[in-house]
């Protein structure tokens, strides 16, 4: 399987032309470069009127002539004939020069109109590419978020652990501290040692079950490795997928075919989200079509070894046939320069042009045809392993469902690891209450006071476990002097509170590297200071995974543009007009 690199512009696949009626996700407000086109068609349509009748006026004219001469009668003079004949040119020559002034503006017209439609094509691939950056950044921030959301699951877990045995001790404690009146000291000393009998035996338990816990949690995620790959433990190798669909699926995201995959399940529980991709059908069925056809088209443009050059051909011939043209003039300048009838020089220029489209351009073309060929090869493999009814894809989906049942077995192994760590604390801190007891005589009520606020600020460190830093913005500040660094100064004969260098310095004073009053600011030291914004890792996800799907539509919208754009604008290239158009065909994508 090659490697791939998602690239931004890997994205240009444009669907089939045609006009396409646009669904709710395109704003169905006329935007300004469909007004121009209508205004331009407009023009165009009257110029061609206008034509239309100034023809209409000469045949009317000519009418006019005809029956004047049919009126006119063996009385009619010589030189009224002769008037008659030259008002009558006179009107010819002047609706012909009408004629001509409006095939002018019809041709003016024309490349308006076109040239407003190749701008508009312009302005709507420009907007696909702006779009697809947006996307290729919210698919890496939706990759980020997703990652965010294991490490901050991890963090919270151990954080919510840890909090949880903080309560049971301080909990433990409190009863202890309430008890402690109606204990002897030889009770005291007996509910120690048995205490600590309990405690050895608890953590014998908490080893088993972080045991268990690691092993479950161990067995989850190496359960993704078959369908997402893996890095080493030094993290610097990194394992391909193992099933041929998740290869498959991977190949095509990095080919840039994203829009081709829907990730149409998740399976939530707790904190794990497994991906399953699926086929887009109609538009996998598409981007085929599209490939077959940009490759047909190459090795039309290639043509056999065998074509020869037509010269009364009105089509574009092959690139054979073009080298048969040249090797024609080789051969013709070989016989004239045996002739004496053109220099060496000039039988060099034609001996390149025709080496060089053997040695470069034909093997160029055949180097594209052979790529095209495998690219095509590969993105129908790739397709037919996403087929629900493929083994691959049904392994693939085994493995997801794999991955579930294992995360929810390391669920419960954790929970049971959790129950007896929480236990274990509850034994420590009642033992710990009596030890302390026999070392000195607390006071009872500041203790459970204590205790309290120990499992206040340990329910507060629960609240915010599962949270990410996000949005990171920073900007700079210029080091002035505070309160605390007035503080520390030394004060001169006269009471004043001076810099290193003797200055006298007050609170709000720009301060150098050197800690040395300046006058202004431009000569102060200068940090950075960074903000982030702390949020839900889940809630994050969610709002990432939005903005991919809402990109993903407003790509497919655009792609529709971009077509109708390109369809409207050949059409107005191949309708035989002359013009100033920019380029003779619509640029490659």
């Amino acid at each position: 399987m090659r490697k791939k690199f998602i690239a931004v512009y890997a994205l240009m696949a444009v669907l089939a032309l045609g006009s396409t009626t646009l669904t709710s996700c395109v704003d169905d407000n006329e935007s300004a470069s469909v007004t121009a086109i209508r205004n331009a068609k407009a023009e165009q349509l009257n110029a061609l009127a206008a034509a239309a009748n100034a023809d209409a006026e000469v045949q009317k004219a000519e009418a006019l002539y005809k029956q004047a001469l049919a009126a006119q009668t063996e009385q009619q003079t010589a030189e009224d004939k002769a008037r008659f004949e030259a008002e009558i040119e006179s009107l010819k020559a002047l609706y012909e020069q009408q004629r001509q002034n409006y095939e002018q503006q019809i041709i003016q017209n024309q490349a308006l109109f076109r040239n407003t439609l190749y701008q508009n094509y312009l302005g709507a691939n420009s907007k696909l590419k702006e779009l697809e950056g947006k996307y290729i950044e919210a698919q890496l921030n939706l990759a980020s978020a997703k990652a965010g959301v294991t490490t901050a699951e991890k963090a919270a877990q151990a954080t919510i652990l840890a909090q949880d045995e903080e309560i049971a001790k301080q909990q433990a404690m409190i009863e202890a501290y309430k008890a402690l009146p109606e204990n002897s000291r030889d009770e005291l000393l007996k509910q120690i040692e048995e205490l600590t009998v309990q405690t050895a035996a608890k953590q014998a338990e908490v080893n088993l079950k972080k045991a268990a816990s690691d092993e479950a949690e161990n067995a989850y995620e190496e359960s993704k490795y078959s369908y997402s790959g893996h890095w080493t433990d030094n993290n610097n190798v990194y394992v391909e997928p193992t099933l041929k669909t998740a290869q498959a699926i991977a190949s095509l995201l990095g080919d840039g075919y994203y829009n081709l995959l829907k990730q149409v399940d998740f399976y939530p529980n707790g904190a794990v989200y497994v991906g399953k991709y699926s086929l887009n059908g109609n538009l996998a069925a598409t981007q085929q079509r599209m490939l077959e056809s940009n490759l047909a088209d190459l090795k039309e443009q290639l043509g056999k070894n065998t074509d020869k050059w037509d010269e009364d051909a009105t089509g574009t011939q092959s690139a054979y046939a073009w080298l048969d043209y040249y090797k024609s003039l080789l051969d013709e300048a070989a016989e004239k320069l045996e002739d004496e009838e053109i220099t060496e020089d000039d039988y060099n220029n034609i001996s390149y042009t025709y080496y060089n489209y053997k040695e470069n351009t034909i093997p160029q073309l055949e180097a594209q045809i052979e790529t095209k060929t495998e690219e095509l090869a590969e993105f129908k493999a790739n397709i037919a392993l996403l087929d629900p009814a493929c083994e691959d894809y049904k392994a693939y989906i085994a493995a997801l469902e794999n991955t579930v049942e294992l995360y929810e077995a390391y669920e419960d192994a954790y929970d049971a690891y959790r129950l007896e760590a929480v236990a274990k604390q509850e034994l420590e801190g009642t033992k710990s209450v009596a030890e302390g007891l026999l070392t000195g005589n607390p006071d009872i009520n500041v203790k459970i006071a204590e205790c309290e606020k120990a499992i206040a600020e340990a329910e507060a460190k629960k609240v915010t476990a599962g949270t990410v830093e996000v949005n990171y913005t920073w900007h700079i500040e210029y080091k002035m002097a505070d309160q605390n660094f007035i503080d520390n100064c030394s004060t001169n004969a006269q009471g004043v509170k001076v810099d290193a260098a003797g200055n006298p310095v007050k609170v709000g004073d720009y301060l150098n590297s050197q800690n040395l009053v300046v006058s202004n600011k431009e000569d102060a030291a200068q940090y950075i200071v960074w903000h982030s914004e702390t949020v839900n890792a889940e809630a994050y996800y969610k709002e990432c995974e939005l903005e991919v799907e809402n990109l993903k539509s407003e790509i497919e919208a655009q792609k529709l543009i971009v077509a109708q754009c390109k369809a409207e604008l050949e059409a107005a290239i191949n309708s035989g007009a002359t013009d100033n158009t920019p380029a003779e065909e619509t640029p490659a994508e």
